[in-house]
C-alpha cells in the first residue's frame, strides 16, 4: 500500500503558489498512474487530500502579512463547508489515514481521498 499526500491546490489551483499546485497535481497524477500500473500486483496506491491544521500550516500563517492573513482566514471560512476552519490532525485526519491503511480499504486504489471539510469538492 502506498499512501501519497496531495492538496486541494493540485485540484483547484492557487494563484499565489503555482509551483506548489503543480507539484501536488503531479502527485495526484502519479497516484492514478501507479495504481493502474501496479494494481495487477495487488499494490494499492491512493492519495490523501487534507485541509488540516499542522505546525507547517500554522508557521505559514504566521509568516503572512496581516492583510494576506485576513484574506486567507476569510477564504477558509468561506470555502471549508464544515466548521469553516481547517481540520484537526488527530480527530479529523488520523482516523481516515488508519482506515486507508487497514484491510477495510483493500479494494480502494487510484483514489484521491479528501479530508478537507468540503474544500475543493471533487468528483
Amino acid at each position: 500500500m502506498i499512501l501519497n499526500f496531495g492538496s486541494d491546490a493540485g485540484l483547484i489551483g492557487y494563484a499565489y503558489s503555482p509551483h506548489y499546485s503543480a507539484s501536488k497535481g503531479a502527485v495526484m497524477a502519479w497516484t492514478r498512474s501507479v495504481a493502474a500500473a501496479w494494481g495487477k500486483y495487488n499494490i494499492r496506491v491512493n492519495s490523501m487530500v487534507p485541509a488540516i491544521k499542522t505546525e507547517m500550516y500554522e508557521k505559514h500563517c504566521k509568516s503572512m502579512p496581516p492583510e494576506e492573513l485576513a484574506w486567507h482566514q476569510e477564504d477558509i471560512r468561506t470555502h471549508i463547508m464544515l466548521r469553516g476552519e481547517m481540520g484537526d490532525p488527530m480527530e479529523d485526519f488520523a482516523p481516515v489515514v488508519l482506515f486507508m491503511l487497514s484491510e477495510g480499504a483493500q479494494f480502494i486504489t487510484g483514489q484521491l481521498i479528501s479530508v478537507n471539510g468540503g474544500l475543493g469538492i471533487t468528483r
